[in-house]
């Protein structure tokens, strides 16, 4: 917190378990917290880049939305798509055996290096007819044709 806050970045922190105090010592001019969810869809309209523990929904988001993302992972899945995330030249994470990671150095190269913003509007591109609707959808048509018995179609 004391690193976003020495940068000149304006932030918005989603951290529903802070307590009073500690939102008192960490907001400034540039750091605002938000006791509610964030809503992604707009959010990411608007930001640069979305730190994160990497959940798949709030990553699926911000890359639909073509921006990079920077993973401070907490599980193991979150790690697995970090990894991905990195291997993919859409984001960062930080290394799970850092001790004192220097997530400044990490923010600045996120957003400085017009690599990860590329990748970002080349992944959003590939998969702008994405719709979570349709997906829910074939999953539920899916499910009944399972349990009708129907065969697998051939995809």
């Amino acid at each position: 917190m004391e690193q976003l806050k020495a940068l000149p970045y304006r932030t918005l922190i989603h951290a529903p378990r802070l307590s009073d105090k500690q939102i008192k010592k960490y907001q400034g001019r540039n750091v605002a917290f938000s006791p509610e969810p964030v809503r992604l869809t707009e959010a990411t309209r608007e930001c640069d880049l979305v730190i994160c523990h990497g959940g798949p929904s709030t990553v699926a988001a911000s890359l639909l939305a073509a921006r990079p993302v920077l993973v401070l992972h907490l599980q193991l899945e979150q790690l697995l798509l970090a990894n991905n995330i990195v291997r993919l030249g859409l984001g960062k994470t930080v290394n799970p055996d850092s001790k004192n990671p220097n997530y400044r150095q990490l923010i600045r190269e996120t957003l400085t290096d017009s690599e990860f913003a590329k990748r970002a509007r080349q992944f959003a591109t590939k998969y702008a007819d994405f719709s979570l609707v349709k997906q829910l959808d074939g999953i539920v048509t899916r499910c009944e044709e399972i349990v009708e018995g129907k065969p697998t179609s051939p995809s």
